[in-house]
């Protein structure tokens, strides 16, 4: 005979590793989506199947008509996963760039994986910790991703009066050294060589276009024709990550691989087979695809924003034109150009000559 607790509809009992038992009212998931979310019960048995009582006169109340749907109110007892479910309908998520949403979900599935099944209140800063310091000894870059989303995360039950404080605050992250690698002419000329025999043209000038007008990746694969004024000889775009909009000149390499495209609907990079603009993992493995044939490691398609960055840097071009190209704050270009622009030993005899023409100069007035 089946035993009081299991006639309570939606009560759920899970024993815990130690013996402990805790107690949960689980609606379906049908409810769920109208608001009703799973609640952490009392420890106590009795109380917990009162508690488990209340919430279903509730929902029967909805069911009859009689009241609006119980509001997405999260509490200490609601497990993580549900958590992450209301924070992804919310504004603070869906109102993110889309490349910002993918990094956040990456983030999302994998705290959701490590510990998706406990209630928030249960979560301690130590095991926040523990977590990012054990992924971060495998994954470095990911653990401090994970350790930036669980802070946002924790941030939003906090600031709803759910927790007392967030646990995941001031998590001590340490800094990875910046990517200082730039393409070199011939590895670009290469990449774009064999591109083009592999049959895959607008890879190459995905290239062109990243080393030519130093923009992102995901603003270079949603540029269109329209952006492009052959007449005024340059592109103009709005950068997904920083809103602002910038015009790039055209270099003339540029504008003839532009003239030559084989493909011209509506945006520029097109797959061959498709004819439509690349999803950005077939352009990331199609990229690093063709890295491969070429025999280039160690570059990757970010690194071409540098590159150009770092070219122009080199052709004496001011930190302020620089960053009316690539749409960096010019209150940050020092910083942005000690991380993006290496120093290398042409530079160093650059200044070095300069320096000494200033001398020369000098004692001839003195003279």
């Amino acid at each position: 005979m089946k035993n009081e607790s299991e006639k309570i509809r939606h009560f759920v009992s899970k024993k815990q590793k130690n013996g402990h038992v805790l107690y949960y009212w689980q609606p379906t998931a049908k409810l769920r989506k109208n608001g009703f979310l799973p609640r952490r019960l009392s420890d106590d048995l009795e109380i917990a199947k009162l508690e488990a009582k209340t919430l279903n006169r509730e929902l029967d109340t909805w069911r009859n008509g009689d009241a609006e749907p119980i509001e997405n109110i999260l509490q200490k007892g609601s497990l993580l996963s549900d958590v992450i479910v209301t924070y992804k309908k919310s504004p603070a998520f869906t109102t993110k760039a889309y490349a910002t949403q993918r990094i956040y979900s990456q983030c999302l599935d994998r705290i959701d994986a490590w510990a998706g099944d406990q209630p928030i209140g249960t979560i301690s800063r130590g095991n926040i910790i523990n977590f990012h310091q054990t992924l971060y000894a495998k994954k470095p870059a990911f653990a401090n991703a994970i350790g930036r989303q669980m802070r946002i995360l924790f941030e939003f039950i906090y600031d709803r009066g759910i927790i007392d404080n967030n646990p995941a605050r001031r998590i001590k992250m340490h800094s990875l050294p910046p990517r200082d690698q730039v393409w070199s002419i011939a590895a670009q000329d290469k990449f774009i060589q064999v591109a083009q025999d592999m049959g895959y043209s607008s890879m190459a000038l995905a290239v062109l276009l990243a080393v030519s007008t130093a923009q992102r990746q995901g603003d270079i694969l949603k540029l269109c024709w329209s952006q492009y004024d052959n007449v005024a000889n340059e592109i103009r775009l709005k950068q997904g990550k920083t809103g602002k909009w910038v015009a790039v000149p055209v270099l003339p390499e540029l504008r003839s691989a532009l003239e030559k495209a084989s493909i011209k609907n509506e945006f520029i990079v097109c797959g061959e087979s498709t004819g439509k603009p690349y999803r950005t993992d077939h352009f990331r493995h199609l990229f690093k695809e063709i890295a491969n044939a070429a025999e280039i490691e160690g570059l990757q398609f970010r690194d071409l924003r540098r590159t150009a960055i770092v070219r122009m840097g080199e052709a004496g071009i001011s930190t302020a034109c620089i960053t009316a190209v690539s749409g960096h704050d010019i209150g940050h270009c020092e910083r942005i150009l000690e991380t993006y622009m290496p120093r290398n030993s042409d530079m160093a005899r650059e200044a070095i000559s300069a320096f000494q023409r200033y001398r020369l100069r000098k004692n001839k007035k003195i003279k």
